[in-house]
């Protein structure tokens, strides 16, 4: 699956408060565009129902910060901490996550297209009832994160770890699992969510025997 890449001006400006030029994008209605945002630190900040537009994130750490409602379109993460905050009902268009994390990062109803997870830690992160277009995880560590009742259309997983993570109501037809870990995955009592996705043997198995099926040598 090929994704669309992030486009970045050229030339970003170097942000120094984001709370006060949040506040003052918000006054004025105004987009927050073509900004680098270096090792910027922001805990519990009201960031919510702005739009960031050819944004990049560098070693920044974003904490239990509200970026509910908010836009993202051509914004790059890297090396940054976004765990605990909230993100849901966003939307995001050609993002992409590297070496990010976002522990109990709450994306509940996004709306993402060719976004990007590369080598990010994840665990705990709440993705459900979202809409997922052209979307990459690769050497992601997954654990317990929640993809319930989402709609997909193009999910790529990757040596992700994928233990205890919840495809509830989800429909992985299509989705490559096998060079995954996958222990303990959360699906719906009769497992349809699983019907044409595709494993390997052991991991056919293991999701076998835990559904009750018996396999003769």
């Amino acid at each position: 699956m090929k994704l669309s890449k992030p486009l970045l001006a050229p030339q970003l400006s170097p942000v120094e408060d984001l709370e006060d030029l949040s506040c003052r994008a918000r006054e004025d209605d105004a987009d927050l565009e073509c900004l680098l945002c270096d090792r910027l630190t922001l805990t519990a900040a009201a960031l919510d129902g702005l739009n960031f537009r050819s944004v990049r994130f560098f070693h920044c750490r974003l904490l239990d910060c509200d970026f509910s409602r908010t836009g993202f379109q051509d914004v790059v993460f890297e090396c940054c901490d976004c765990s605990n905050s909230l993100f849901s009902d966003c939307f995001f268009q050609r993002v992409s996550f590297a070496e990010c994390k976002g522990v109990g990062a709450n994306l509940h109803k996004s709306a993402q297209r060719d976004v990007l997870f590369d080598r990010c830690a994840l665990k705990y992160a709440n993705l459900d009832g979202s809409r997922l277009r052209s979307l990459r995880f690769q050497g992601c560590d997954m654990e317990g994160l929640s993809l319930s009742e989402c709609k997909l259309s193009g999910l790529e997983l990757a040596d992700c770890r994928l233990v205890g993570t919840s495809f509830y109501k989800t429909a992985l037809t299509g989705v490559d699992l096998t060079s995954c870990t996958l222990s303990g995955p959360v699906f719906s009592d009769t497992a349809w969510e699983l019907k044409g996705a595709i494993v390997d043997l052991y991991q056919a198995a293991a999701l076998a025997k835990r559904f009750g099926v018996v396999i003769r040598e």
